[in-house]
């Protein structure tokens, strides 16, 4: 090897190890650093800007600690468990500046820690199906968490999110965010309390037995338990509400007098936020169950109720007029019945329900109905919303009821079509379909959600409060409060429908096999979800929630597109690269020797001044000359 050669050989040898210094230092110094490139439509591994501004609110001085107890060796179509939870736990421990911390522990094979568990938290292994060896088998896993941040505490069950949504990596991120901002949200919010009004009756079961006493809401309570304390409320002989319960949920009121009426009116005025859900007539209570099933079953009747709610006077003072009777709606449900044709034979048919009016964002060639204030966070890309026999109710126009509430605002956010029509001629039982509409002038727009805010003026402002019988003069109650105060306005949120939030019409809807009233119920129930965050937390929670709330179902094709999409960036992205930085390298090579060349000729090059030499007169011989000259100067001389 000539010396050149050598030359090189150490010099590429120590480019290599150079190079494999330079990868071995860059390794550690990224290994802390935990940034993803996410690269699916829908962001779903990105954490949302609302739940990032919740997890800003931990503080570290105290910070949430999380506790996931996930069982090691599950089956194979939740072995992505482990790496989605700490995905988000890390995306959120991150966001809040070092006020969340988390740990995995897996308690199947610490008994003391199992019993401590099932103790202090309820928290018990969730038996799992796998497939092994062609055969089904069932194991105990544990798939819960704990949330503690200072006294509080919050016990996750992560089989709420169901087994479609926990079998597939990216549906389980795409739903991990909101369900643990909503636990979040009441650890940062320990003293919120959402109360509920509401009528419990006892309920009867088939064959003539009597079961529990029931609102009929607790799927209602259910939601509500994932983010915030609920309580229950009485009114009756204007008991004080509560003084930390921020908002308050009356379902279906009923001959409310004076001093419920008075305590709504002062828990409004101390900034409290109330949520109206209004019935002329009920179409399910527990104490008749049976005679509504077979009313609805095998007569297509609704069997009724009457029911009065004693707020009238109270709420057209706030700017909700409610009028009697019950809704119908062009804008109507529609299903699909198998009946019995001519010759015997099941057949399909459509019918209408006038009387499920339907709220709808886009008509049927996807023109805006005006039905929708989709600049209202609470319904914004819910619709379609269905609601039973609502309340006809009418809004009090802007000037007189500016004038009664300076400063305050009225809106509605929900509203029926144009061809709506109220009807009074109401009897106990009253048909599900064949209603016909009236003449065009009988028809016109409903109010279905409103609600007043800001410093709203007491009904009872100049006017004696009142007191229950009997009471001391020293015991009634002072001059109540005339307004809200500026710093903390009341809210009154009025729904025209209580029904819609009963557990009940999700049952009859199935007992009709209707899949899609089925689904619109469930928006329905959401619509009252974001009312009563709003109320109590703000809209961070909605904003969480609106993306899935405008799509519910996760795109399929969209995630394996994503999927396809990732892994042909992965498998070819990186030669592509790597192609492509050989050739920009070969071309700095190149150039660079080139450049060189001519530099190095450049330097080489004899200075322009020196004289030109002449050549020699025999043609190339001169030194051969020179030499015979010298000789024969040396042979003169001598």
């Amino acid at each position: 090897m000539d010396q050149s050669n050598r030359g090189r050989f150490w010099l590429a040898w120590a480019a290599g190890l150079l190079f494999a210094a330079n990868c071995f230092v860059f390794n550690f110094v990224v290994a802390p650093v935990e940034k993803r490139a996410d690269l699916t439509a829908d962001r779903r591994y990105t954490l949302p800007e609302p739940i990032v501004r919740i997890a800003r609110k931990l503080d570290p001085n105290e910070p949430c600690k999380v506790t996931v107890y996930l069982s090691e060796g599950l089956p194979q179509r939740f072995a992505h468990l482990a790496k989605a939870l700490q995905t988000r736990l890390g995306d959120l421990r991150r966001a809040s500046n070092g006020g969340l911390e988390y740990e995995f522990v897996d308690p199947k094979a610490d008994d003391e820690l199992a019993q401590r568990l099932d103790k202090e938290h309820a928290i018990k292994p969730v038996p799992v199906q796998d497939l092994k060896s062609g055969s089904v088998t069932l194991a105990n896993f544990y798939l819960s968490l704990v949330m503690r941040r200072g006294d509080a505490k919050e016990v996750v069950n992560l089989a709420e999110l169901g087994g479609q949504l926990l079998a597939d990596e990216e549906l389980t991120l795409s739903a991990m965010s909101d369900f643990l901002a909503a636990r979040l949200v009441k650890l940062t919010n320990p003293g919120t309390v959402v109360g509920i009004v509401s009528t419990k009756k006892q309920g009867g079961a088939p064959g003539g037995q009597q079961g529990e006493q029931t609102d009929g809401l607790k799927g209602v309570r259910e939601r509500l338990l994932k983010h915030a304390k609920v309580q229950d409320v009485t009114l009756t002989n204007g008991m004080l509400i509560p003084p930390d319960v921020k908002a308050l949920i009356v379902h279906r009121p009923e001959n409310l007098g004076e001093l419920e009426i008075y305590q709504l009116d002062q828990f409004v005025m101390r900034g409290g936020r109330v949520v109206l859900l209004l019935d002329n007539y009920s179409t399910y209570d527990a104490d008749r169950e049976s005679a509504v099933a077979q009313a609805m079953l095998t007569q297509s009747l609704y069997a009724l109720r009457a029911c009065k709610s004693g707020l009238g006077d109270w709420l057209a003072h706030f700017g909700f007029k409610v009028e009697d009777g019950l809704l119908h709606d062009q804008s109507q449900f529609r299903t699909q019945i198998i009946v019995r044709g001519p010759q015997g034979f099941p057949v399909q048919q459509t019918i209408s329900m006038p009387g499920i009016v339907i709220v709808r964002s886009v008509d049927d060639e996807k023109r805006p109905t005006g039905q929708v204030e989709e600049s209202e966070p609470t319904v914004a890309g819910l619709a379609p919303l269905p609601f039973v026999l609502p309340v006809p109710m009418r809004l009090e126009d802007s000037a007189s009821f500016g004038e009664r509430h300076p400063g305050a605002m009225l809106s509605s956010f929900l509203r029926t079509s144009p061809e709506a029509w109220a009807v009074t001629d109401v009897k106990e039982s009253y048909p599900m379909t064949g209603q016909k509409a009236p003449e065009k002038a009988g028809l016109g727009t409903y109010v279905l959600g409103a609600r007043a805010t800001g410093s709203l003026r007491s009904f009872w402002a100049g006017k004696p409060a009142p007191f229950r019988e009997g009471t001391p003069e020293s015991s009634r109650p002072g001059p109540g409060v005339d307004a809200c105060a500026s710093d903390n306005p009341g809210q009154i949120w009025v729904v025209a429908d209580a029904d819609f939030a009963l557990d009940a019409w999700g049952a009859i809807a199935q007992r009709l096999n209707s899949a899609p009233l089925m689904q619109a119920l469930n928006k329905t129930q959401a619509m009252l979800m974001n009312v009563v965050d709003a109320a109590a937390f703000g809209n961070e929670l909605i904003e969480v929630r609106r993306p899935r709330l405008m799509d519910r179902s996760v795109d399929a094709e969209k995630v394996a597109a994503d999927r396809g999409r990732i892994l042909f960036d992965n498998i070819f992205l990186a030669p592509i690269a790597l192609v492509v930085f050989g050739l920009l390298r070969w071309w700095w090579r190149t150039a660079a020797s080139e450049t060189f060349a001519v530099v190095r000729g450049w330097f080489r090059r004899k200075p322009r001044s020196a004289p030109p030499i002449d050549p020699p007169p025999d043609g190339g011989h001169g030194h051969h000359d020179h030499h015979d000259d010298a000789a024969a100067s040396h042979g003169h001389a001598a």
